[in-house]
């Protein structure tokens, strides 16, 4: 919990930066996700409001639209948005697979984040087969990743996720990512 919370602080201390990440809706949904796992509540509302209206705003049509279909989607996971979360990575992968052109490495990282995403509003089964279609493709990452990361941690008592564990937990590192 210790080191939770210490992510959680270290979280805000970036975010309190001049917009380290260069984008200023990701920056805030960073911090609101670390208020809220603080326990820290007050400020959330301003900030999902905030970050709602910077992405959904008529000055947005310029964007990158890889990266705002990708804020989009974390701030729908944010809010809990099921509906949205579903839209979103299907716009993201209709985007990614006319901008990345089959970019494998890009496509392995976007299946633990689309995980992530489908995890964190409940929907279990489409999270398990992400990680799934993604753990038998070469270059995964590592189980060890994906079982330690607290944002799985709703997965541990899912049957899909264990059958991945036993199957994935034992193979090693150079095993999976070819070329470490």
């Amino acid at each position: 919990v210790k080191e939770i919370q210490s992510d959680y602080q270290g979280i805000l201390k970036l975010s309190e930066a001049e917009m380290h990440f260069r984008i200023p809706q990701l920056t805030n949904i960073l911090r609101a996700e670390a208020l809220m796992g603080l326990g820290n509540v007050d400020e959330v509302p301003t900030l999902l409001n905030t970050i709602h209206s910077n992405l959904y705003d008529e000055g947005q049509v310029n964007a990158n639209p890889m990266m705002l279909a990708m804020s989009k989607l974390q701030f729908s996971r944010l809010r809990q948005d099921r509906k949205s979360t579903l839209s979103l990575i299907e716009e993201h992968r209709k985007l990614f697979g006319t901008v990345g052109k089959g970019d494998k490495n890009f496509e392995q990282s976007f299946r633990v984040v689309y995980a992530d995403a489908l995890a964190a509003v409940g929907l279990m089964d489409q999270a398990v087969t992400e990680l799934r279609n993604h753990l038998e493709l070469p270059g995964a990452y590592p189980f060890l990743y994906i079982d330690i990361h607290p944002v799985f941690d709703p997965l541990d008592d899912h049957p899909g996720f264990q059958a991945l564990r036993a199957r994935y937990s034992n193979t090693s590192q150079a095993e999976t990512r070819p070329g470490i």
